[in-house]
């Protein structure tokens, strides 16, 4: 444990990572908050700013925003964790085209919006995309990486090409996609991280990759 001193300096510090906690959760910092804080300070005896805190020294200020900052870096840590996975789904595993993917990632009631579907629930998704698409012929490139945007959402952009599964062998020309995944916040429920929902948006409308379906491939 760490101790701050009892000097201007050491204050100044503690409010700058109490003001930078609260930035970080996303939290509205208040008017007046540096001064408030500094007299709420003023007894160093009765805070300490370190990992291991002891709550019966600590001033209240201090230790909620100590586990504010940690929760906020373990949520983006699994975040960017969870970019990776995806970021190997989708461009190895092909996952919009196999149905292949690594589900501990997913709710189990995880959403999928796209401009034709709208589906509830990670297994009647998989089910339609291993029913819908002939994943030997068909492929998905990501165009540049993945984007962590917050602790809760990852976004990217890729290309998409193939064939479906049906009689008259359809094909699907190529197009752009851009896909958002959501993750739940650390709100202490069973499915905190994990991706709640899935969004794409398509170069092509609803309605032409509709009728590509109903078009017959070579």
């Amino acid at each position: 444990v760490s101790r701050a001193m009892a000097s201007r300096a050491s204050v100044d510090r503690v409010v700058a990572r109490a003001r930078l906690a609260l930035e970080r959760c996303e939290l509205a910092v208040p008017i007046h908050f540096d001064a408030c804080a500094r007299a709420a300070l003023a007894d160093p005896s009765r805070w300490v700013v370190a990992d291991d805190v002891d709550a019966s020294r600590a001033h209240p200020l201090v230790v909620p925003l100590a586990r504010a900052a940690t929760t906020t870096d373990d949520a983006r840590r699994r975040a960017e964790e969870t970019m990776a996975t995806l970021r190997e789904d989708v461009a190895t595993r092909q996952y919009f085209v196999t149905g292949e993917l690594t589900e501990a990632i997913f709710a189990r009631d995880c959403r999928f919006v796209d401009p034709t579907t709208d589906v509830r629930g990670l297994e009647r998704y998989l089910r339609a995309v291993r029913a819908l698409f002939d994943e030997r012929r068909s492929s998905v490139r990501l165009i540049g990486d993945l984007r962590l945007v917050d602790a809760t959402t990852i976004e990217g952009d890729y290309r998409a090409e193939g064939y479906l599964k049906l009689p008259w062998n359809p094909r699907v020309p190529p197009y752009e996609g851009h896909i958002t995944w959501k993750l739940r916040p650390n709100d202490g429920s069973a499915d905190a991280g994990l991706i709640v929902e899935q969004r794409q948006t398509w170069s092509i409308s609803g309605g032409e990759a509709l009728r590509e379906t109903f078009t017959p491939g070579r």
